[in-house]
């Protein structure tokens, strides 16, 4: 971890379940555009500290109805190991007015 950055994933020791069968901690956030001098982009255009009414402007997938709201990005891609491979959209977290940290995590839908 670096202030401004998080990468985290698991540690899985002996009796552990298989990898392909434990979905968290993976995940990336950010909540700096630029971390000991390396400038992080995410997808969809987003960037810390763009208005809400940006994000909402950019289509996405859906909207919390969390305060403050939170918005997702690439739902379609929010899968866990499908055919070997993770992906994962875009969760855009906002302070109420903009956007305070984007975080990369599997998010199962509907809960």
């Amino acid at each position: 971890m670096w202030n401004g950055f998080r990468f985290c994933d698991v540690l899985l020791s002996e009796g552990s379940k298989p990898r392909d069968q434990v979905d968290a901690p993976t995940y990336a956030s950010f909540t700096a555009n630029e971390v000991a001098g390396v400038k992080i982009s995410a997808e969809f255009g987003l960037r810390i500290g763009q208005p809400i009414a940006e994000l909402r402007a950019a289509g996405p997938d859906s909207e919390s109805t969390s305060t403050p709201p939170s918005f997702i990005f690439g739902e379609d891609r929010n899968t866990f190991y499908v055919d070997g491979a993770r992906t994962y959209g875009a969760r855009a977290v906002t302070d109420g007015d903009r956007v305070a940290e984007v975080v990369y995590r599997y998010i199962p839908l509907g809960l």
